[in-house]
Formats: structure tokens, C-alpha cells, sequence
């Protein structure tokens, strides 16, 4: 069975993989980021392997029409100071698939998305929430 590499920049984040060459941007009115192409950037996330390609059906549908999933070249670096040292993108790196906005640039806020008020503010709200409906409005 086949099995696939994703790369994550939300809700889902950690520190340890880096995506050169985006940023991700707050949705407004949502509680989730989208990530968008710009050189001078780079983007956290983590890294799943072992999908299957029916859990990446799934995905599709969670992420919608507003992304496209394309495949991307992540890093391995547990070293906060990465951007002193650019040899990092030539170590450890492996071939992913990740969700890029495709919609308007306009439904994007101009500041990063936050990772840290995500899990100390709405994190809770979403996996405590019962009605289905009262999730699907939170997300838009």
C-alpha cells in the first residue's frame, strides 16, 4: 500500500521541520493559518508519515477548495538559531505534500499565525465543543 509524507504548519505544529520559502498568515476570522510563497520566509510544522492515500482524501476535504495540495521540500533542525547557518537546507532534507492557499491573499491578515494563542485559547474550545454545527460555524 502506498504511503505518504505530509507536512503540517497548523494547528498540528511543532518546532522541529522547517518549510523554506513560505509564510504563514492568520485567516481571517478563523482559528486556523494558510501558508503562502515567499522566499524570504520560512514556516514550522511537523512531519506525519505513513498516510495512507485515503487518509489524504480525507485532508482534502478537511482543507477544502481555499488550498491546493502541492509537494514541498522540508528540513529537519532542532536548532532555533537555523537562520545564522542556511547550510541547513542541504541536511536532512525529504520530500512532503502540504495545503498552500489559493484563495485571495485579501482574506489573509498581514501578521504570522499564532501557534501559542491557537493552544492556550481556542485549542480547548474546539476538542470540548459537542455540536457538530457550533465547530463547523467556528471554522467558517
Amino acid at each position: 500500500m502506498e504511503e505518504i509524507t505530509c507536512f503540517f504548519y497548523g494547528t498540528l505544529m511543532s518546532r522541529k521541520i522547517l518549510l523554506h520559502g513560505y509564510k504563514r498568515r492568520k485567516v481571517h476570522g478563523a482559528p486556523y493559518p494558510a501558508i503562502i510563497k515567499d522566499e524570504n520566509s520560512d514556516t514550522h510544522g511537523i512531519v506525519v508519515k505513513g498516510l495512507t492515500p485515503e487518509d489524504m482524501l480525507r485532508l482534502d476535504f478537511f482543507e477544502g477548495d481555499q488550498y491546493a495540495k502541492i509537494e514541498v521540500q522540508v528540513f529537519f533542525t532542532n536548532n532555533e538559531d537555523y537562520k545564522d547557518n542556511k547550510d541547513y537546507k542541504y541536511e536532512n532534507a525529504i520530500l512532503a505534500q502540504t495545503y498552500v492557499w489559493i484563495d485571495s491573499v485579501e482574506l489573509l491578515e498581514d501578521k504570522e499565525w499564532d501557534h501559542k494563542d491557537f493552544e492556550e485559547n481556542i485549542k480547548d474550545k474546539l476538542l470540548l465543543n459537542e455540536d457538530p454545527e457550533e465547530v463547523s460555524d467556528f471554522f467558517g
